[in-house]
């Protein structure tokens, strides 16, 4: 995704089960998404994709404000555990303050029939109580984890 100089209004993460997270964009610390290979149009909708091996990188870092509880009918209590208990991300969609958005379907690796789970995603808590979750990159989240140890600093 091209660099922008928009402020992103809200982040949607969508999963695999069709459960759907709404995250304030204040409260997404930075994002990365890039290695874009193909933009799918139709009828329906329109979204970038990955095609490739090597192709597609998704990398989130979510402040600690964005860790709130949830209500049913979610498989668990707070946004960073739903993430982190299943690896099923299968879409983001970044809306900005234009109130222009960009859908983004990510790389998926594994389709096992009982547990549904994308091979290609992690996801850590860093000391500063920042969740970073990496999909398709070269580190998993658990060592970016170890590199990035604070929390977010505050736009001055």
């Amino acid at each position: 995704m091209e660099k922008t100089d928009k402020k992103l209004k809200e982040l949607i993460i969508g999963f695999e089960n069709v459960e759907v997270i709404h995250i304030p964009g204040d409260d997404v610390g930075s994002y990365l998404v890039d290695r874009i290979t193909q933009y799918i149009m139709n009828d329906f909708y329109s979204y970038d994709t990955f095609v490739g091996e090597n192709a597609g990188l998704v990398n989130l870092i979510l402040k600690p404000c964005a860790d709130r509880k949830l209500e049913e009918p979610y498989n668990a209590d707070t946004v960073f555990e739903r993430i982190m208990k299943f690896k099923d991300i299968t879409g983001l969609e970044f809306i900005f303050d234009d109130d222009t958005s960009r859908k983004i379907s990510v790389p998926w690796e594994g389709l096992d029939p009982v547990e549904i789970e994308n091979q290609k995603q992690s996801s850590a808590v860093t000391e500063g109580g920042c969740l970073i979750v990496c999909i398709n990159t070269n580190q998993t989240a658990e060592e970016e984890a170890k590199v990035f140890r604070g929390t977010i600093p505050k736009e001055t």
